[in-house]
């Protein structure tokens, strides 16, 4: 596949308010890029083979006679250019109408708008970065948190593609030894012998094992949901309150205040998540047709959706049946889900009418964790923070690397697979070496497609099409 032979452009920076903006960018990339340039810059004017590469300089942009901007003229030459191509960035006063001015000129002496992730596409197939580093562009620009931009940023240094090319590499050592035993048996001139091969495809094996075990840490990454659930004025809104740090939920002293689910963001360990203020349960009076009903509702939809739920208990009030069976709900809502759960032992600046130790009793599941808190004084607050990034598993060791893409865990799983396979057919005697070669080449195309060797233009068409358009 060939990067397109004509000439693009598209705004960089972020479209202005209605007011404008202090600057923006239009960048240009293709084989008429510094012909065009010249062919709007004047005063001075300044021919197309004139633009010194990595230069920059001050011109007045003019189109047929009228003039656009005065705005600075950035020049890349290719191949040391983002897009590997001729590219030129236009660093005009930040007006819509500059912009559109601008815009209107480019189409007019022949270069056509961009499309999503074009010019990062075009930097993939000219080489500048291979396909892992090229869809890390869009993650960081889409990164919520700073995890998400941490991770991003190391697949965009090369972090992942080292590993796959270093796995490759010995993949196709394996291969070439084998190989060489099934054209030459008999003179078994640098070969490899069967319990060899099995232990260097285990090591392999063992190289890959930790990147398919980060899947449920580096998915996690791009943000969470918490659900605050409980019967009414047990401080769920209080709660919501005191972890955003700020008075999101009205409350007051009457149950059921909250009618409807209330959120807000806040951040774990870099992570970002949205915490869900839910309608006080009754479970007796869910099923009527009433506002708070339907708010009840609403609450067992966000439990359905939650990464963790926290169920909020009163501790200066009885525990009363209804608990119990609010816990057995939840319980079952989460095993189809897979959420976490942890218990709120509330209001502890007041007298408690029970000890926390009694909650994994009357929930019948002793293993729940529970921390004991005041949303009213914010006691225990970071002890409830700490649990939730221990629940979720939010502490990042530094030098791991994240599988974050589902395209990337898919053809990692693949090549294990063939892996995998290959292992257990050379252990048990029944794969002959040939075929165990040409299985493993299969594994090596898989690993090759990760850093987009033979990728179709259809997979590559829907990689680009999540990227905005100026990039």
């Amino acid at each position: 596949m060939q990067p397109g032979s004509d000439t693009i452009f598209a705004l960089a920076t972020p479209a202005p308010p209605p007011r404008g903006s202090g600057i923006a960018v239009v960048r240009v990339s293709g084989p008429d890029s510094f012909g065009i340039a010249s062919s709007l810059a004047k005063q001075p004017a300044i021919p197309a083979d004139k633009l010194p590469d990595r230069s920059f300089r001050i011109v007045t942009l003019v189109h047929e006679g009228t003039e656009i901007d005065r705005c600075g003229l950035l020049v890349f030459h290719k191949p040391h250019s983002y897009t590997g191509e001729d590219v030129v960035e236009f660093h005009l006063h930040g007006g819509l109408s500059v912009i559109r001015a601008l815009e209107r000129a480019l189409i007019a002496v022949g270069a056509r708008p961009a499309e999503p992730g074009e010019f990062t596409r075009r930097a993939f197939l000219n080489g500048r970065m291979d396909l892992i580093q090229a869809e890390s562009v869009a993650a960081l620009v889409s990164a919520a948190g700073l995890a998400a931009q941490r991770e991003a940023l190391r697949r965009s240094a090369g972090a992942l593609s080292s590993v796959i090319q270093h796995v490759r590499s010995r993949l196709r050592d394996i291969l070439a030894r084998l190989e060489v035993d099934f054209d030459y048996p008999e003179e078994r001139i640098d070969g490899i012998e069967r319990d060899e091969a099995v232990g260097l495809i285990k090591s392999i094996r063992a190289e890959l094992s930790p990147l398919l075990a980060s899947w449920e840490k580096g998915r996690i990454l791009g943000g969470f949901r918490l659900a605050i659930i409980g019967l009414p004025n047990v401080g769920k809104s209080s709660l919501l309150n005191v972890l955003l740090e700020e008075d999101r939920a009205i409350v007051t002293s009457s149950p059921g205040t909250t009618r409807d689910v209330v959120s807000g963001m806040l951040s774990f360990a870099g992570v970002p998540a949205e915490l869900l203020d839910t309608a006080g349960i009754r479970i007796v009076s869910e099923e009527l047709d009433t506002a708070e009903a339907e708010g009840i509702r609403r609450s067992w939809r966000e439990v359905e959706r939650a990464h963790l739920v926290l169920m909020v208990f009163d501790m200066s009030a009885p525990l009363a049946d209804e608990n119990a069976r609010l816990v057995a709900k939840v319980r079952r809502t989460v095993e189809k889900t897979g959420a976490a759960i942890l218990l709120v032992c509330n209001k502890s600046d007041l007298f408690s009418a029970w000890e926390p130790s009694v909650i994994g009793a009357l929930a019948d599941a002793p293993e729940l964790p529970h921390v004991v808190v005041s949303a009213k004084t914010g006691d225990g607050i970071d002890k409830l923070r700490t649990k939730v990034r221990e629940l979720l598993n939010l502490d990042f060791d530094p030098d791991a690397i994240l599988l974050t893409e589902t395209r990337h865990r898919a053809l990692i799983e693949e090549a294990d697979g063939i892996l995998r396979s290959v292992q257990s057919g050379l252990e048990e005697g029944r794969l002959p070496q040939d075929v165990a070669a040409t299985e493993l080449w299969g594994a090596d195309r898989a690993l090759g497609r990760l850093l987009g060797e033979e990728v179709s233009g259809a997979d590559l068409d829907e990689i680009f099409s999540r990227f905005c358009i100026g990039k």
